[in-house]
């Protein structure tokens, strides 16, 4: 019997990417003996093979890509799919490319919500419109819960946009909360970003976990007691990888874009003065 395929294609960010998880895990449970194919940027195809969520993926910065993106053909070593669902504005080149031969339909999916709804749920439905999904009422019930804990705090200060984050002496105060709460094993997480703007000048003396790499990262989150930060992809990816997580929002809207997993607490950053106390509340939740 030959295989079936069905192709995803996301080009955006770590977090956006992370989102479209629960639809995809929706996906493969209609599908379970279709290969899922990712097309995106190659760390993440690498993440979501880990998952479970793709069987092979391409990188869509490959020279072999153009042909497919200008909707001429599809690079030899990608098979014909039977269907597929693609994270972009509107139907292109490229889906009438992927319509040749296809016996399920091939989506588009606008990337941004028009309506005031999860991005996740709102990416079920939009798929549920071609495909008989099962929809879960809690799409965390599709991630994991955590397996081994360490005794480790982690802080990140940073994520794509400044806007999102606080001055540098909130989470050195943050910090000192914690440790006013006995938690003392109290580490900064810090990737490219934050070291090429120099965040970690603010931070000397107290211990930082650098990563370069997802594979670092992911090793650093999974295991962490709990995880504080703003809205970022490294957010979702900890609530991903079912770390107990404390999503801040500053500019965002945690309604639409909030971070999901199975212990997660979103808490709004817009007056300082009542943070904190969320953060004692949102604690005493997930560490029990």
């Amino acid at each position: 019997m030959a295989k079936k395929f069905f192709l995803v294609g996301h080009y955006g960010a770590l977090g956006d990417f992370i989102l479209t998880w629960p639809a995809l895990f929706c996906l493969k449970k209609l599908f379970p003996t279709y290969n899922f194919i990712g097309i995106g940027h190659q760390p993440f195809l690498q993440l979501a093979i880990q998952q479970g969520i793709f069987n092979k993926g391409y990188d869509m910065d490959s020279a072999n890509m153009v042909n497919f993106f200008t909707g001429k053909f599809l690079p030899k070593d990608i098979p014909p799919p039977d269907g597929a669902a693609l994270w972009q504005i509107n139907k292109n080149q490229v889906v009438e490319l992927l319509e040749i031969g296809a016996t399920l339909p091939v989506v588009a999916i606008n990337p941004y919500p028009p309506v005031d709804v999860h991005v996740a749920k709102y990416y079920c439905e939009e798929l549920s419109l071609h495909f008989n999904l099962d929809i879960p009422e809690n799409l965390a019930n599709f991630y994991p819960s955590q397996k081994n804990c360490s005794d480790y705090v982690l802080i990140h200060p940073g994520s794509g946009s400044l806007a999102k984050n606080q001055q540098p002496y909130f989470y050195l105060k943050l910090a000192g909360r914690l440790r006013s709460m006995g938690i003392t094993n109290i580490r900064y997480i810090m990737g490219p970003v934050e070291k090429e703007l120099n965040i970690d000048d603010f931070f000397l003396g107290e211990a930082i976990e650098y990563s370069n790499d997802l594979n670092s990262l992911v090793s650093i989150l999974q295991p962490a007691r709990l995880y504080i930060g703003n809205d970022s992809g490294v957010s979702h990816l900890a609530a991903a990888l079912g770390t107990p997580t404390i999503a801040l929002y500053k500019t965002t809207d945690p309604k639409i874009w909030g971070v999901i997993g199975k212990k997660v607490m979103h808490i709004k950053t817009d007056n300082i003065k009542n943070v904190f106390a969320a953060i004692n509340r949102s604690i005493n939740k997930l560490l029990v």
